[in-house]
């Protein structure tokens, strides 16, 4: 598709639309086939816009598995596996982060083309690849730290965004522990039809997955645990225990 057929303008259009759709409780499912803005707005973030991110996060991953096979001791044979993926983000994830960030303009979201790197080793392997991403010229336009200065809820990573062929593509780069992390709290997140990755849920909840990864953070970075935060951990664990038990009929 001709990335020249649309406009940032009409992009950005398109996005306040179907947040304003996504938002009103009264809307009705779009028809496609409809002449209409709302239908119009659809058509062009599905089929035009978010396609064209395909070939620069292609170009993107291309140039992440270089990097994290030449940081990665682990991975310097032909065969190794490497720990990268990649994916577009979902149309609805799309409409749904808009509504998330009203004042957010859908040219300039971060994370429509996305890869994920889980380094086999340790924080180190994670910083070798960015001071890489940063040797090789790479048009850098966002970072972010989350390793070491964590989310509220304790969210651990390295985030990168850079600019290829006109298109935001995002990069993490996240330990195996962080990955770990990452995951028991998007399978809890459907286990318990809570968001807990954006922070909302039980409270309890909450906590208990914050301390859960700077348990982790300790146990990668070779630190112990002090007998007060083992203590309280502990309690957290009996405190959400219910909340993970199905019930019985």
């Amino acid at each position: 598709m001709d990335q020249a057929q649309f406009s940032k303008r009409q992009v950005n259009r398109a996005g306040d639309l179907l947040r304003d759709w996504w938002m009103n409780p009264n809307s009705r499912p779009i028809d496609v086939a409809a002449e209409d803005g709302l239908a119009g707005a659809l058509v062009l973030v599905l089929f035009q816009f978010r396609p064209t991110f395909q070939r620069p996060l292609d170009k993107v991953v291309m140039g992440v598995r270089s990097m994290v096979r030449s940081s990665s001791p682990s991975l310097k044979g032909k065969r190794k596996r490497l720990p990268v993926g990649q994916r577009l983000k979902r149309e609805l994830q799309i409409i749904d982060k808009l509504a998330r960030h009203p004042k957010m303009q859908l040219a300039r979201m971060q994370d429509i083309g996305g890869c994920r790197a889980v380094l086999p080793g340790d924080q180190a392997e994670v910083d070798k690849v960015v001071d890489r991403m940063r040797h090789a010229d790479w048009d850098i336009r966002g970072f972010a730290d989350y390793a070491r200065e964590p989310t509220k809820h304790g969210y651990r990573a390295v985030h990168v965004v850079v600019m290829r062929d006109e298109r935001l593509i995002e990069v993490q780069l996240r330990t195996p522990g962080q990955n770990e992390w990452a995951i028991a709290v998007e399978r809890a997140s459907i286990q318990l039809r809570m968001p807990l990755k954006f922070g909302v849920g039980e409270p309890v909840i909450l906590e208990y997955f914050a301390r859960a990864a700077e348990a982790i953070a300790m146990q990668e970075t070779g630190k112990a645990a002090d007998i007060e935060f083992d203590r309280a951990f502990g309690e957290l664990r009996e405190r959400v225990r219910p909340f993970f038990i199905r019930p019985t009929d």
